[in-house]
């Protein structure tokens, strides 16, 4: 009698456990399910996440999307093409709201953009990330230097930029004549500089 109640509790036992399995194994399966969801959800409303796919080189030219602006003046501007944004020589930084670099990299980019208008070129930072973040983080982060955004998923899967922070020294029509990846050291910023001068002279 006792090892037929013994048998009866370890079945029960094994039952109670496989149960549990299953049901563990359904919520996975949901859950899984309900992120695949999620995240096609997000890539059809327009909210990018990191950049991939091209290795921009000297020599070629950055897509002519559409932008908005972020800082003052450029909010008032209404949507502009890239090439009017650039207008012609000068440096174009990109950047996301959510990559740690860029935020490390805007000193820098103050420092770069008062010493190119000094000297008579634009500098302007262009965010992949939507216009009302990267307006709150302008906000955020006392940014003085003109910004502008992709306003679009149809813009940003057009610049398929590969990486950020990218530093981006311009000539006319928007094309690469240098290209710094990551954050600006400070002779970066000197290089930057004496290479517009040659290039691009006033």
């Amino acid at each position: 009698m006792q090892a037929e109640r013994t048998s009866r509790t370890s079945l029960a036992g094994r039952f109670l456990i496989v149960s549990s399995i299953v049901v563990v194994s359904a919520v996975v399966v949901a859950l899984v399910d309900q992120n695949r969801q999620l995240k096609a959800a997000l890539g059809s409303s327009g909210s990018p996440q990191a950049p991939t796919t091209i290795s921009y080189e000297a020599g070629d030219e950055l897509p002519n999307i559409e932008l908005v602006g972020i800082t003052e003046p450029e909010s008032s501007a209404g949507p502009r093409l890239l090439r009017d944004v650039v207008g012609g020589a000068g440096v174009a930084a990109f950047m996301t709201t959510t990559c740690p670099y860029c935020e490390e990299a805007i000193p820098n980019w103050q420092r770069l953009a008062e010493e190119v208008r000094a000297d008579g070129y634009r500098f302007v930072a262009i965010s992949l990330s939507m216009p009302d973040v990267t307006a709150s983080y302008v906000r955020e982060h006392g940014i003085r230097y003109p910004v502008w955004a992709i306003n679009s998923r149809f813009a940003y899967d057009k610049l398929q930029l590969r990486a950020v922070p990218a530093t981006l020294l311009l000539g006319e029509g928007a094309s690469i004549l240098e290209i710094m990846y990551g954050e600006l050291l400070g002779g970066d910023i000197r290089e930057l500089r004496e290479r517009l001068l040659a290039v691009a002279p006033k």
